[in-house]
């Protein structure tokens, strides 16, 4: 299976996804699963944007915040993440993307909401 740009496989990146879900969503390791989609493992939005955030500095790659719901599951995000060889999102909205990034901590969970509903309606119509 090849690789984009030399960065990690779909089983690396999978075991990183499961990871931030135990350390970052407080699941017990056995409860994981890598075909549960993100939100039946308790991930809401701003848990998928701090995902996609902490993704992005793993990669060193920018990254759509609507990822994890684009690709719903840790395996279909893996695997998109490993066969993708241009950074996602990359644009001329990259600017926007950085922003978005840099002000979540500072961000409710119904601003995120709202930013998430933006992004997937604009894209979707785009």
């Amino acid at each position: 299976m090849s690789q984009a740009s030399g960065g990690p496989g779909r089983e690396t990146l999978a075991d990183w996804i499961l990871a931030w879900l135990v350390e970052n969503v407080g699941l017990d390791p056995d409860s994981t699963s890598l075909d549960r989609t993100f939100i039946n493992q308790g991930v809401d939005s701003m848990h998928a944007m701090m995902m996609v955030g902490d993704l992005e500095e793993h990669l060193s790659r920018t990254l759509s915040p609507t990822l994890a719901w684009d690709h719903p599951t840790p395996e279909a995000l893996a695997a998109f993440l490993a066969a993708d060889e241009a950074p996602s999102g990359a644009s001329d909205g990259d600017g926007e993307v950085a922003e978005i990034v840099d002000r979540l901590d500072d961000m409710s969970e119904e601003d995120l909401d709202a930013l998430l509903e933006k992004h997937v309606y604009t894209e979707e119509s785009g």
